[in-house]
């Protein structure tokens, strides 16, 4: 019976590692920032720069436009929408929250190109600054850190 669920475990782990993107996307990468905490201090990332490098020759169908999109959770605002999304590109962020007290947000994201030959785009990067905070209130410096991440996902075109 044991070695029946571990089979089937073992079967079922490499879907599970890829559900976050959707069905016909590739899985680019995952960027991730995050601050610890110190007892009668707010932990916070002010808005570093995470990229992901697509792989060499990686052709983005900008036919795809992500619609619904959480940009920001807990006490932070989103500064972006899922508008803001480069096309091609599927997003799913999510950070550290508690009410009244740690949230997290990314902003608008941006494509980079790395390598060129003339007119030919060669290497891709998806750059995005990311932040999170405890909270700034007594009650949330309790040493607890704050971490905001963000799954990236993207459509191949031909």
């Amino acid at each position: 019976m044991k070695r029946s669920i571990l089979i089937l475990l073992a079967a079922l782990l490499p879907s599970i590692a890829l559900a976050n993107c959707p069905e016909g996307f590739v899985r680019i990468g995952t960027m991730e920032k995050e601050s610890n905490g110190q007892f009668g201090r707010e932990a916070k990332v002010p808005a570093e720069l995470a990229q992901v490098n697509l792989p060499p020759r990686f052709v983005v169908d900008t036919n795809y436009q992500q619609g619904d999109f959480q940009a920001a959770g807990g006490d932070a605002r989103p500064v972006m929408n899922a508008g803001d999304i480069p096309p091609g590109f599927f997003l799913k962020a999510k950070g550290s929250e508690s009410p009244n007290c740690a949230g997290w947000s990314i902003q608008k994201p941006e494509t980079k190109v790395l390598q060129r030959n003339g007119n030919v785009i060669l290497q891709e990067a998806l750059a995005i600054r990311l932040y999170c905070h405890s909270g700034s209130g007594e009650i949330c410096k309790s040493g607890s850190g704050c971490n905001v991440s963000v799954e990236v996902c993207a459509k191949q075109g031909k």
